[in-house]
């Protein structure tokens, strides 16, 4: 069983908390999920701007496996605009509606547009270094 959280004294005077990963030991210096001494706590794996293409297939962007399926956000972008969870793009007559994105353990899949029309669109994409819990 390995340890994964410190609570306190973390060495040198130093209090804090540090998590793991899962399967990590925060004692042994495994890869950490927390630590209260960092000053930027966004760890990424990757972050970029994608393309779906104007077809009614999925798009797919690639990234390095962490080993796990990684949290993930996907967010519809037009021209110098990052829209928030809706996208402007028209689905019959119900505007706004979310993007669709699958995310694997080393992809995200984009779902071709709602409209069914073939639509092409911009997306601004960050995959995250935690964990998404199984279902």
């Amino acid at each position: 069983m390995t340890r994964r959280v410190i609570l306190g004294n973390l060495g040198g005077g130093v209090f804090g908390l540090r998590v793991s990963l899962p399967g990590e030991d925060v004692i042994a210096g495994g890869e950490l999920s927390f630590d209260s001494g960092w000053t930027d706590i966004v760890k990424l794996i990757q972050v970029g701007v994608a393309t779906k293409l104007a077809d009614n297939t999925f798009t797919e962007v690639l990234f390095l496996s962490p080993g796990y399926q990684p949290f993930a956000e996907v967010r519809y972008r037009s021209g110098l605009r990052v829209y928030d969870d809706y996208s402007p793009i028209v689905v019959s007559d119900a505007s706004p509606h979310g993007l669709g994105a699958t995310i694997a353990t080393d992809r995200l899949r984009l779902w071709p547009a709602a409209t069914g029309s073939g639509t092409a669109y911009d997306v601004v994409y960050a995959v995250f270094r935690v964990p998404v819990p199984a279902p």
